[in-house]
């Protein structure tokens, strides 16, 4: 569609300060846009559901850049964010999330009706989360995440984001994934008897 653009709309700046993060293997169906606008809800199988991950407040946005030859352009959209400190629930997370195909949501700071979307059905994201304490003179503990998806238009989300019923259980099975690969890396270091 082309349309003139004589009236910017929602120019403040920045993301909010949560972000929606659900592995694609949870979903019983993602919703597909119409062009860029995704209108119906996301449908999880029933003990599934979104994430919620408190990101820091002012960190937090949402990009998008082409590249590529003239006239063969793509796009690459992510949604990035800061999580602050440094706790076993947080690593054991961030760890079980690199490498799977996600779907990942974050409103607009500004506008409650503008939520977007990175990942879908044919090109999921990916998260890339990097770690650092800072120092104790400046900077700050925690990991700057990265997630991102090529080939694929940044989607404006305007469904029901669905929180996972028991995120108590899903972080868990995550960290028991977590502590199960960590016990397999001791017994190939480990000659055990």
């Amino acid at each position: 569609m082309f349309k003139n653009l004589l009236y910017p709309k929602n120019i403040s700046s920045g993301t909010g300060e949560v972000i929606y993060i659900a592995l694609q293997s949870w979903f019983a169906s993602i919703a597909k846009p119409d062009g860029m606008l995704i209108t119906s809800s996301h449908s999880f199988y029933s003990d599934k559901g979104f994430l919620q991950v408190k990101a820091t407040p002012q960190k937090n946005s949402a990009s998008g850049k082409s590249s590529g030859e003239l006239g063969l352009n793509n796009n690459q959209y992510s949604i990035q964010g800061f999580i602050a400190g440094s706790y076993l629930e947080q690593h054991s997370l961030l760890r079980n999330l690199l490498n799977k195909p996600l779907v990942v949501i974050v409103p607009d700071a500004n506008d409650s009706t503008v939520f977007y979307q990175v990942g879908n059905e044919d090109t999921p994201a990916y998260i890339k989360p990097d770690f650092s304490t800072g120092t104790s003179k400046d900077g700050a503990k925690g990991y700057s995440i990265d997630t991102s998806s090529s080939n694929s238009a940044l989607a404006l989300y305007r469904g029901t984001i669905s929180i996972s019923p028991d995120e108590v259980s899903l972080l868990l099975a995550l960290m028991i994934d977590d502590l199960d690969y960590l016990i397999n890396e001791l017994e190939d270091t480990i000659d055990v008897e």
